[in-house]
């Protein structure tokens, strides 16, 4: 028979072990986040060994111990309107951009090839490319159509245009542009999601930002 002190000791030992394995086996996050090279804002992906998408909104996001709820977004956002809103999901090889501050649209939303003529009159970070599509203008009007810059709308005009080059021109923007282009490959980009914290909410840029999964 095993006397109490050499079963003290084989108990102490299978407790190590198994704080050993529980350590070296510890639950990795799904998710990698990280900040943007200018730390303006927040990027999010799936691990290399997650094969399937995950729903962002709803849970949360860690900072230093303050929990923040992932919103609902806009997957197809519409200028000038109250937007359907619908869960966000991570999926597979995406990355999506997260910046901690309002929505200079009011909501989380998605990118896409359009999303240039929101910046008229708003500032988004990051920023979006300029390269917004057009419909080919009616002939005899690509002069007009060269005097305006992609991604603006000409809200001002300073030359007379005729009423067919006028009625082009102003369908250069973001909503008819959405219309048009909706069904183009490749048309939509990242989601952007924003966490509406207020500008005197301070992170250190140095901890770990967390997704909780309870």
């Amino acid at each position: 028979m095993f006397k109490k002190e050499k079963l003290i000791d084989w108990a102490l030992v299978i407790v190590f072990v198994g704080l050993i394995f529980l350590l070296g086996n510890k639950p990795q996050s799904p998710v990698i986040i990280e900040w943007s090279n200018t730390g303006d804002y927040l990027t999010i992906k799936l691990a290399n060994e997650i094969t399937t998408p995950l729903k962002l909104s709803g849970l949360k996001l860690e900072f230093e111990k303050k929990q923040i709820v992932i919103p609902d977004g806009a997957p197809t956002f519409i200028s000038g309107q109250v937007n359907n809103l619908e869960p966000i999901w991570l999926a597979l090889k995406e990355k999506i951009i997260i910046n901690l501050g309002w929505s200079p649209v009011g909501v989380s939303f998605k990118e896409n090839l359009c999303s240039g003529y929101l910046a008229e009159t708003q500032s988004f970070i990051p920023k979006f490319n300029d390269a917004c599509p057009r419909q080919s203008p009616p002939a005899g009007c690509e002069a007009e159509f060269d005097s305006i810059p992609k991604c603006v709308s000409p809200i001002k005009i300073n030359r007379d245009f005729t009423p067919l080059c006028l009625e082009a021109v102003l369908k250069l923007n973001y909503n008819d542009c959405l219309a048009e282009n909706f069904n183009q490959k490749n048309f939509f980009g990242p989601w952007r999601i924003y966490l509406n914290l207020e500008n005197d909410f301070v992170v250190d840029k140095k901890k770990e930002i967390k997704l909780v999964l309870e």
